[in-house]
């Protein structure tokens, strides 16, 4: 190995420091570096290189800069200059030819490498192997950084002084403890060890050199038992190519209509271990193959002319689709439990499959309610619930986005339908999506994430789901909170799901950036090109600055969409109504409601809608009978969030945020809506809040009468004391309703807002647990067919 070319790639290393590495004076390391650069220059002549060669040239300047220092001693003979001369003509004649070529940088393992041998900075090092434990198996020119380093730990064992071995060793019962989630790190080591076992043996026979023997034997006995595996987190491991799985039973659950099956399973049980491998259509092997189909999917992409699918119905039947009996190329995730349903491992690797069986989820959801005999699968459902009860936000979450979805576009609830077969896929998928993003999280390894902001807490979440119905106020309040989510290469985590590290990995047939994670995911993680680092950062940071802007071109239309349907009352736009509510009371400073009424052009019973709508959205308010604005151009209405230091943002309606230090913020929960006065004469704009929208809560309970007064029991332990009622709204003694109060108020008191009948009835026990868990007439179609 040339030590020297690594040296060469870095701009941190002196001359000083190389003349002290080689032990050299100025003329001795002139001949060095001549005698290197010559046979570099020799190999780029004769031979076909993929980059730029920039290291020729940082070696010219380090020999230039040596002949400068002679020169300064007064050293007139300039050693091997005509030499030099020629290499330099040499260098620019090749300098030439690649200069459209990206220039050899040092690499990650290489900079590593460095910090071990070159500076023997131990805790940098340890630093940076922390940072990229998976990298110790990438190449240091001819051999795996690893082996370099287990190399220099034997020679250390006749080392006549303790400091080289003390070094090499306390670096490598280091470097095990920091791998401890890559076993692969810690078998390549155990291997090579055991290689190395009769070159030990060989060795000078000393005093020390049987204690640093004995030293091996422990480390890889400890290796061996597993001590410095990770206990408490998944262990990571690479395949890189997996056998047929002829053995095993594979199929796809999709929907019945789907024509692009990109996703496949299979389960087995093998000792005390179940296992359950994912397939993933190998779109990144597919292209190589094909690469015309390559040519305009970014355009595609990013241009926002596309429906779910970056290629046509016949290329995904021909090339991609998961279809039975078709031999498919496959990226493999293969997931390991225990008996207690506890994952501890994922392998990463590549495959080629056919798949045994298409099921659509109607059929597969057959063997889960035991109408067929398949006792795996019922296993792999037990599996799925398990990881959906371990991740109770991810299901809130979702449930709160696709309400979110359906009441703000009127359209359907999508995939709120997370039963059966449904919540198999959508459960190992996202066990996919975000250990894919650990793994390179954990490595450093550039990728696009799925980033979310969402702060709202579970149980914030669990009380919007609560509501009898989700109003044009939780609308807002859920697009101000960004309960959206969006791609960029820095990872901020996805709040939302409640993952450290998430990306959208199992899709590469539909979704461009899912292609380029498995790309990422093949070339970095399973071939271990830990070269292509500052390629795929580099083309990355391009592709996110594409999707800001198209993210920027859709929040345009979006805005237009919601400008038309603005102001939604139960369903109803009364933008016109609103605005001119909100001139007149611009415009008199302060009217009754019969004022408003002579001078509105809509009717009474409208009127009142829009007031009360403004008054809960904090726009206006009512003093004594009379109307006033609170909005103006120091005061704004938006939605509150806090951060960890205390202060607080506020997102605004207008789409703008302002900062509310703590000392302003009143203890308002998170998420709450609120009125703000804005300060200006500072150098950043700051808030106070001046007033909150009050929290009203929905219950059901049982009315009963104490003397003149009306109460309701609520079968919950948080209220242990009846609430009075101030209005009962027709409801008597022992019927089920409805109650609805500020939830915030210490002495409660609450109005009846439904009333369901007498609690006897038994239809009246059915209403109140349909009316509990959202389920409103008319129901969904699927229910109509399964009752007939």
């Amino acid at each position: 190995m040339e030590e020297l070319k690594i040296i060469t790639k870095s701009k941190e290393i002196t001359m000083e420091q190389l003349k002290e590495y080689y032990g050299m004076n100025e003329e001795e390391l002139i001949e060095r570096l001549t005698n290197f650069l010559e046979k570099e220059i020799e190999d780029y002549q004769y031979s076909e290189h993929e980059e730029y060669p920039k290291y020729l040239f940082s070696t010219l300047s380090k020999i230039q800069d040596l002949y400068d220092i002679l020169y300064e001693k007064e050293k007139t003979k300039a050693p091997f200059y005509k030499k030099y001369r020629e290499l330099l003509e040499k260098a620019w004649q090749i300098g030439k030819y690649y200069d459209e070529m990206n220039i050899e940088m040092l690499t990650k393992v290489e900079e590593i490498y460095l910090d071990i041998f070159f500076y023997q900075n131990m805790e940098r090092s340890l630093e940076k192997i922390s940072k990229h434990p998976y990298f110790l198996l990438g190449m240091v020119q001819d051999k795996k950084l690893i082996h370099h380093l287990l190399d220099a730990y034997i020679s250390s064992f006749t080392a006549e002084e303790n400091e080289t071995y003390d070094y090499m060793f306390h670096l490598l019962k280091s470097l095990l403890k920091v791998s401890s989630r890559f076993p692969d790190v810690q078998s390549e080591v155990y291997s090579y060890l055991q290689h190395l076992v009769p070159k030990v043996a060989n060795l000078d026979v000393s005093k020390n050199h049987l204690y640093r023997t004995r030293s091996m034997m422990n480390l890889m006995s400890h290796i061996r038992h597993g001590e410095y595996a990770e206990k408490n987190h998944v262990r990571f491991h690479v395949k890189p190519e997996f056998e047929d799985f002829k053995d095993q039973y594979i199929f796809t659950i999709d929907g019945e209509e789907t024509k692009l099956r990109e996703d496949a399973f299979s389960i087995q049980n093998i000792g005390d271990s179940i296992y359950v491998t994912a397939y993933i259509t190998n779109v990144v092997q597919i292209l190589k193959a094909h690469p015309e189909l390559e040519s305009m999917l970014s355009t595609k992409w990013f241009s926002g002319k596309i429906d779910k699918q970056l290629f046509t119905a016949m290329e995904n039947d021909k090339y991609f689709s998961l279809d039975e009996n078709k031999t498919r190329d496959v990226v493999v995730y293969q997931f390991r439990f225990d008996k207690n349903y506890q994952l501890t491992d994922i392998t990463f690797g590549t495959s080629s499959i056919q798949v045994d069986k298409n099921y659509s989820y109607e059929e597969f959801d057959e063997f889960l309610n035991g109408n067929e005999n398949k006792i795996e699968f019922n296993e792999l459902y037990a599996l799925a619930q398990t990881l959906e009860y371990q991740n109770e936000r991810k299901r809130q979450y979702q449930l709160l986005k696709n309400n979110w979805r359906y009441l703000n576009t009127n359209g359907t609830y999508g995939t709120i339908d997370y039963k059966g077969s449904r919540k198999i896929v959508s459960e190992f998928k996202s066990l996919m999506n975000s250990f894919q993003a650990d793994f390179c999280a954990k490595n450093e390894i550039p990728m696009m994430y799925r980033v979310n902001d969402l702060t709202l807490s579970t149980q914030d979440m669990k009380a919007l789901l609560t509501y009898d119905s989700i109003d044009e106020h939780h609308i807002e309040k859920l697009e101000q909170l960004r309960i959206d989510s969006y791609y960029r290469v820095k990872n901020t985590g996805h709040k939302g799901l409640g993952y450290e590290n998430y990306s959208h990995s199992t899709t590469p047939a539909r979704n461009y950036f899912s292609l380029m994670n498995q790309r990422i995911l093949i070339d970095m993680g399973i071939q271990k090109q830990f070269q292509k680092e500052g390629e795929y950062e580099s083309l990355l940071m391009d592709m996110e600055k594409l999707q800001i802007q198209k993210e920027y071109e859709n929040q345009k239309k979006e805005a237009a969409r919601k400008k038309r349907l603005i102001h939604r009352i139960n369903g109803v736009s009364y933008e016109v109504e609103i605005h001119e509510v909100e001139f007149l009371l611009d415009k008199f400073d302060s009217l009754t409601k019969e004022e408003l009424e002579e001078k509105v052009s809509f009717e009474p019973s409208i009127l009142n809608r829009v007031l009360q709508y403004l008054i809960d959205e904090l726009h206006i308010e009512e003093i004594h009978g009379s109307y006033h604005k609170l909005i103006s151009e120091h005061k704004k209405a938006g939605i509150f969030q806090i951060n960890q230091n205390g202060n607080g943002i506020v997102s605004l309606e207008e789409g703008t945020k302002v900062l509310v230090p703590s000392r302003y913020t009143k203890n308002v929960p998170n998420g709450s809506k609120v009125l703000v006065k804005i300060h200006r004469d500072k150098k950043q704009p700051i808030a106070e809040i001046v007033k909150k929208k009050k929290q009203k809560q929905r219950e059901i309970g049982t009315i009963i009468k104490d003397g003149y007064c009306y109460y309701a029991v609520i079968d919950k332990p948080e209220y242990p004391e009846p609430i009075l009622l101030n209005y009962v709204g027709g409801a008597e003694e022992h019927d089920l309703v409805v109650v609805e109060f500020e939830s915030e108020r210490k002495i409660k008191n609450a109005q009846v807002v439904k009333v369901f009948g007498n609690e006897l009835e038994p239809r009246v026990a059915v209403s109140s647990i349909l009316d509990e868990f959202h389920i409103y007439e008319p129901y969904p179609q699927a229910v109509y067919e399964e009752l007939e």
